[in-house]
């Protein structure tokens, strides 16, 4: 057994670089990674939606059980050609039906029975509370939540052959919780860490451009929100949502000293100074630099073919609107 097991959140506000800061941690001897987007908390809405109002002692139970479902439908396998097909032929028709559309990952099979008998155990107790939202119940609630990361790390431990440092192990979850949702995760997860990166804006958009249409409306659909967005009828532009969403990072940047388990990490920085970066990171999660092996999994020149890609990019007269609305 390890001396120490805790948990982190690498989160991104989409295509902002998170992956960069993946394959750094990759690189230390203390982190292990779960594989995939662990998106079993629907980036943490689940949080804000249906843990934070039962601390208020609320259990609305339709609002509850869509976060459930799509907690269940992520671990679940699914035939992997025959759905993409499927969905392939619903977006051409504009077309997004729920049952769908779920994330499903696959995540349980791959993290094991103890991870799986965790999760199981925490929606049994979860729908239990409708009877009775009492302090015990909501304590165990609490170690059943925390079970899910302790075993989820054990079981992507299992699953790769190198040495862990017996002192302490970190299990990093790709984008578990995202930054607006961090506030509401913080009372369930006292003992994690959440790293958030960001991009030049301008990178961000043209790459995000060609998905953005497709991305709204599955997760419209879905009833997901990854980044607090609201879900609304009326499909909003590329411009419209994407001024909003480089607002909401703003805010939340500008908030980050309140929180001393949050840090915000620059793509570029990591890419054009990874020693200076990487050490403020692993200051950051407590490891010790010299179990860093760099330039074994994180390429800084690979990367560094992302940055500066809007200066060509054929949508110049958008950025320039862009750039407009968001000095204003």
């Amino acid at each position: 057994m390890f001396k120490e097991i805790t948990s982190v959140s690498v989160s991104g506000c989409y295509w902002t670089g998170s992956s960069a800061v993946l394959d750094l941690l990759k690189e230390h001897s203390s982190c292990v990674l779960i594989p995939d987007e662990f998106s079993a908390y629907s980036y943490g809405q689940f949080f804000e939606e249906a843990l934070h109002p039962l601390r208020q002692g609320i259990f609305h139970k339709s609002t509850i059980e869509k976060n459930l479902t799509r907690f269940i439908e992520f671990n679940k396998n699914e035939p992997p050609i025959l759905f993409a097909v499927m969905r392939r032929l619903c977006h051409l028709a504009s077309f997004y039906p729920e049952q769908l559309f779920y994330r499903r990952r696959g995540i349980g099979a791959i993290l094991g029975k103890k991870y799986q008998a965790a999760c199981e155990s925490f929606v049994v107790h979860f729908r239990e509370l409708e009877n009775d939202i009492g302090p015990e119940g909501m304590k165990h609630l609490f170690k059943l939540l925390n079970q899910i990361l302790v075993e989820g790390t054990y079981g992507a431990l299992s699953n790769i052959n190198r040495g862990i440092p017996k002192q302490k192990v970190i299990g990093v979850f790709d984008q578990f919780i995202s930054a607006p949702y961090i506030e509401f995760a913080k009372p369930w997860l006292p003992d994690t860490k959440f790293i958030n990166v960001d991009r030049d804006w301008r990178d961000q958009y043209i790459e995000m451009r060609p998905q953005m249409d497709r991305m709204i409306k599955v997760n419209n659909s879905i009833g997901a929100r990854p980044w607090a967005e609201d879900i609304i009828d009326r499909l909003p532009t590329k411009i419209e949502f994407f001024v909003e969403l480089r607002n909401r990072v703003e805010l939340l940047k500008a908030r980050r000293d309140k929180n001393p388990d949050t840090i915000w990490l620059q793509f570029e920085d990591l890419v054009t100074d990874v020693d200076r970066v990487a050490i403020e990171l692993f200051d950051f999660l407590n490891i010790d630099k010299e179990n860093w092996s760099p330039d074994t999994v994180f390429i800084p020149a690979k990367s560094a073919t992302n940055i500066g890609k809007w200066r060509t990019s054929p949508y110049q007269d958008e950025l320039e609107i862009i750039d407009y609305k968001l000095s204003r």
